[in-house]
């Protein structure tokens, strides 16, 4: 069985973004997968207009790091200073299959 988020951290992200109103309108919908031996979200904004770009984190105990642009953009903008958001040091790790990741939520 794949390893997943707890179901409690999922919700404090995706309130996260609610409560920070980092999207205007739509829904924000965010989910998990599991790729080689870590586990990502990724957040984006549905509405009737269509998706935003989806922000990638790398989720490790109970922490969501940033992995792209978009992601590192809220956690040091609308999301900043929440203990559970980090911006992901560069460069990243070696192990971390960026392109598939991103790829896994398209």
């Amino acid at each position: 069985m794949a390893a997943s988020v707890p179901s409690a951290d999922m919700d404090k992200i995706t309130l996260s973004f609610l409560n920070a109103k980092v999207y205007a309108g739509g829904a924000v919908s965010c989910r998990d997968k599991e790729i080689g031996d870590r586990l990502y979200v990724g957040c984006l904004n549905r509405s009737l207009g269509g998706n935003s770009q989806v922000s990638l984190w790398l989720y490790e105990g109970g922490v969501f790091k940033s992995l792209n642009g978009t992601a590192r953009g809220f956690a040091e903008g609308k999301l900043a200073g929440q203990p559970h958001i980090k911006t992901m040091p560069l460069p990243l790790p070696k192990d971390i299959d960026f392109g598939a990741a991103m790829s896994a939520f398209k």
